[in-house]
Parts: structure tokens; sequence; C-alpha cells
């Protein structure tokens, strides 16, 4: 009986969604992408700012966080890109409202095992396509024991997804210190 109270306690825990991106880290990720200057850009999360303050060059540039009253969720006007690093509690939400909003593509952290094969499907049925798994070092503050990734989803569809392991000297050469 024990087991099953100490379960339903892990089971109703509200899960805790708020975990910086360091610009170090946002700075890297952004250069993977290929924005255009005349594309628009959105942060649906933008938390700090690390992602937001730090876009290239372009059109235009918005963002949303629900901490200021400012909710994705109700957003209607479309981007090229959104880039971010979302609730992982609403990742299947985040993904569905990513396909309505985005006209060439989203890039989000998240945790690797949450790349599910419905989830690529469901994203696949709105014309997006995963193209890159980007490895990295969790960053300490995060205190995360799980792989987060950086997953680029985009309208082209390619016969092979690049990924980039954790250990690859081209995302970690300025990431070490976390």
């Amino acid at each position: 009986m024990t087991f099953s109270k100490d379960l339903f306690k892990i089971q109703s825990n509200k899960p805790n969604d708020v975990f910086y991106t360091p610009k170090k880290l946002a700075l890297e990720l952004i250069k993977l992408i290929d924005i255009k200057e005349n594309e628009t850009i959105l942060d649906p999360f933008r938390g700090k700012g690390a992602f937001y303050n730090n876009f290239p060059k372009c059109k235009s540039k918005g963002w949303a966080e629900i901490t200021e009253g400012k909710d994705f969720f109700i957003l209607n006007k479309k981007y090229d890109w959104l880039i971010s690093n979302p609730p992982f509690s609403k990742l299947s939400n985040v993904l569905l409202k990513s396909c309505a909003l985005s006209n060439k593509g989203f890039a989000y952290i998240i945790p690797s095992h949450s790349l599910s094969h419905r989830r690529i499907l469901k994203c696949a049925e709105f014309g997006f396509h995963l193209n890159k798994i980007i490895y990295f070092k969790n960053p300490k503050k995060w205190g995360l024991g799980f792989q987060m990734v950086f997953a680029l989803f985009t309208k082209e569809k390619v016969q092979n997804i690049i990924c980039i392991g954790e250990n690859s000297n081209y995302i970690q050469k300025n990431l070490e210190v976390f």
C-alpha cells in the first residue's frame, strides 16, 4: 500500500517547467538554423530572453511569455520560425500549436525521450518533419539526469535526420563553462 501512495504522490506533483537556457547555449543552437534576414521569428516561451535577445537580424521578431500575460497558446499570428525552450509538460500541445503558427519550421530544447514516434508522425501530418537532433551536455544548474536535445522540425523532408552528438566539437566548443 505504501508503494501506491508514493506513486500517487509522484504523479500528482506539479511539473517544474522552468529551466532557463544559458545565453551561450542559445547562441550556439541558433547558429544551427538557416534564418534569413527577410524572415520572422517567434520565441513562444521567452523566459529571460536567452533565445529572443540573441536572434539574428531578421524582418521581425516576436515573443510570448505566460508570466508576462502573453500566452503562446492564444496567439494567431504566423511566423517563419519558432525557437525556444518550452514547458516539457505541455510538449504535445506546443508541437501542435507550432505546426499551426510556423511557416518554415520550429526548434525546441526538449528531453530526448519525448521525441516519440507518435509526436513525430503528428507533426508530419501537418507538413513538418524532424530534420536535426542536436545533443548537448545539460547545464549543471538544470539538475536533470536525462538527456536534453535541440530538435529542429522543418517543412523540408529529408532522407536522413542529422544528429550532432554532445561530444562533437561543433556544439560543445563554447559550452564547457556550464
